[in-house]
């Protein structure tokens, strides 16, 4: 750092904390402002002050005499100085932690690699340890198989690699470049229930864990070979990859995806792939029409078509009004004008359809479109979510 240079750094890290890897500086006045304080070596340059030279004070002094008290100061000062102002999360502090264990290349129980390309981490699985085993193939770009058990922090590097979870302890697993797949191994032991979204920046406050374990740079994830694990929900696709495929082998299984900030006119490709002894691919390009709460007027949907997965959402727009499959006849009407479906919703669930509080149209949807049907059937099928 140059003598009386004061740099500013701000917002170096979130949660109103910041982080600043500063060295020794044994000689005159020199500081550097952090998020609106200052952090000096030396704040004050007169002769007085010479016990201070080496000195990482913390907040300005008080006083100009040679007995200036900081709010705090460090003495000789080594490798990476992190700093907290405010609230800590336990996840941030072990998210930090695993950051510095890993830069220093600490490691747990040590693996040997018995064919290329295969790593197994199972032989140490201790969860309540910062760290147990890291694997960094930052330089590769092979394709590489890594399993993992207790607090493993993993970084894949570049090719198509497979990472397989024995549970759900890991530190990190990063899937790097390439087309990577995240397996719930045969012996995984752990929730059955996993939302990968908990697994991605919980230190951050993005995910609703309080863990600090982080997943990313996953294009796929498969949940078959894990009888254990009847549920995985992707909530955002974009947490992992801009393509997710999801793979499961229960006889019975629901995918649901969520999407939001679609852009018009852009198309949007499902696939499904259902293997009941005859592998059979389905190719389905649906679109879903919301009607969000306080919506009224009247709209217009184009090209519906209950065969290719189309679904109406009225779910925001009956919001708190007490309709369900039984009484839906007093909120919305169906019928055809020609070849067109006409929708109408009365929110008071009066059925003043005279006066409609939204009227949507379906254009060639009536026959073309499937929609000739009684609205509980709908509803029964998901045409209409309510």
């Amino acid at each position: 750092m140059p003598n009386n240079a004061t740099p500013n750094i701000e917002n170096a890290l979130t949660l109103n904390t910041w982080l600043s890897q500063l060295g020794s500086v044994n000689s005159a006045t020199a500081s550097s402002g952090l998020n609106g304080e200052i952090s000096s070596s030396v704040s004050l340059g007169s002769a007085a002050n010479n016990d201070w030279l080496n000195v990482f004070g913390i907040g300005a002094a008080k006083n100009n005499m040679g007995g200036a008290v900081y709010r705090d100061s460090m003495i000789g000062l080594v490798g990476d100085q992190i700093s907290i102002g405010g609230q800590l999360q336990q996840a941030y502090q072990q998210e930090v932690s695993t950051y510095l264990g890993v830069k220093y290349q600490s490691s747990g129980a040590l693996v040997t690699v018995p064919t290329a390309g295969i790593y197994d981490l199972t032989g140490s699985a201790v969860a309540t340890v910062l760290l147990d085993q890291v694997v960094r193939l930052v330089s590769s770009a092979t394709n590489d198989t890594i399993v993992t058990a207790g607090s493993d922090y993993v970084n894949a590097g570049a090719g198509d690699d497979v990472v397989r979870v024995q549970d759900l302890h890991f530190r990190t697993l990063d899937g790097g470049q390439g087309t990577d797949t995240l397996v719930l191994d045969a012996d995984y032991a752990g929730a059955s229930n996993i939302v990968l979204a908990d697994f991605v920046s919980n230190a951050r406050g993005v995910g609703s864990g309080s863990r600090s374990n982080v997943v990313s740079g996953w294009s796929k994830v498969n949940a078959g070979a894990a009888a254990a694990a009847d549920t995985t929900v992707a909530p955002d696709g974009t947490t992992t990859a801009d393509t997710l495929t999801l793979t499961d082998s229960t006889t019975d299984t629901d995918f649901y995806g969520r999407y939001t900030g679609l852009t018009e006119g852009q198309t949007y490709t499902f696939s499904i792939w259902v293997k009941l002894g005859t592998a059979t691919n389905f190719d389905i390009t649906l679109d879903i029409f919301r009607f969000i709460s306080g919506e009224s007027g009247a709209d217009t949907v184009t090209d519906f078509t209950k065969s290719q997965g189309d679904k109406l959402d009225l779910s925001g727009i009956l919001l708190g009004m007490g309709a369900t499959a039984d009484n839906i006849a007093g909120f919305v009407q169906l019928a055809n004008a020609g070849s067109n479906a006409v929708i109408k919703i009365d929110i008071d669930g009066g059925a003043n359809f005279g006066s409609p509080t939204q009227t949507i149209t379906l254009t060639n949807a009536w026959t073309a479109g499937n929609l000739n049907d009684a609205l509980t059937n709908l509803i029964d099928q998901r045409v209409l979510v309510i």
